[in-house]
């Protein structure tokens, strides 16, 4: 019988995938991964791009019992389900080689394309106060431009108490729809300490008290912050100013629920899209969630 429900599932799946190239709400984004700054990282870093977009595919059916358990138990509108499969439904299936045909070029390079731009850049940029000068990115013309305090600097800039695990810059020069992703160091391997990918979890068992060896923060894995920041580069309707630069308040999720009782992974705004979708479906209901937003053996 499991066996069969699990068929049904990816039936449903091929299906759905099938039906979404036709019906692709906004212009793709064409993704681009900057092989000298992420190394080994680039294709681990595309496969986990497609596997969200597998994973989220299946978890915002409709019709699909797990999707429909995830975002009604951990969200309280379902609605905010459509902004992220509007999200994976723009990410073209084709890992651009030049950055030039890319929209959306992905780095690691810890923000060292960044200068302070000079008055040709950004004009009288070099007669601001230091803490309020404009950034530059020659590479892809994006200027950074920071609005209050607590982001005068690009993201991976910021000390070990303030970091960020990645950031996204849009609004090029020229008018284009060019977006660029950084993702920090943070959200990268680290010598011999890393935060698991979602596949890294179920291969070694799931600890949800998250006070063993195994870091669980959902908001932490690479997963989950790539999906935050391709969130950001997607121009939705109902956005204040036609993209998402409301920090914090990516998909605008607003009201979610922390991931268990005990808070360790409250911080995490896409938590349970990606991975209670993958832990649900896989072992086709061994987990529940609590009303309080705990989770649970069944």
């Amino acid at each position: 019988m499991d066996r069969c429900i699990s068929a049904l599932f990816r039936f449903i799946l091929l299906l759905f995938l099938s039906h979404s190239q036709f019906i692709a709400a906004y212009p793709e984004r064409r993704v681009w991964i900057d092989q000298q700054g992420c190394g080994d990282d680039v294709r681990s870093i595309w496969s986990v791009i497609n596997g969200m977009r597998t994973t989220g595919s299946l978890a915002t059916l409709e019709d699909s019992g797990a999707g429909k358990q995830i975002f009604d138990l951990i969200f309280k509108e379902r609605t905010y389900a459509s902004h992220i499969d509007d999200t994976l439904e723009a990410i073209n299936e084709v890992l651009f080689d030049d950055r030039t045909q890319a929209n959306t070029r992905i780095y690691c390079d810890q923000e060292s394309r960044w200068h302070k731009a000079t008055n040709a850049e950004v004009p009288g940029n070099e007669n601001r106060p230091e803490d309020k000068k404009a950034w530059f990115d020659t590479e892809n013309s994006i200027v950074y431009d920071p609005k209050d305090d607590k982001y005068l600097v690009p993201g991976c800039h910021k000390d070990l108490n303030n970091f960020v695990l990645g950031q996204t810059y849009c609004g090029a020069k020229d008018g284009s729809d060019t977006c660029t992703i950084t993702l920090c160091a943070k959200s990268l391997p680290q010598g011999n300490f890393r935060y698991y990918s979602l596949a890294q979890l179920k291969e070694r068992g799931i600890d949800f008290s998250g006070t063993g060896p195994q870091r669980i923060d959902m908001f932490a894995l690479l997963d989950t912050t790539i999906l935050h920041e391709l969130a950001h580069t997607i121009d939705h309707p109902n956005t204040r100013s036609g993209k998402w630069i409301d920090y914090g308040d990516a998909y605008r999720w607003r009201n979610i629920r922390p991931m268990n009782a005990a808070g360790a992974m409250a911080n995490a705004d896409s938590l349970a899209y990606l991975g209670l979708g993958s832990y649900i479906q896989d072992s086709l209901g061994r987990y529940i969630i609590n009303d309080d937003g705990s989770i649970g053996n069944r």
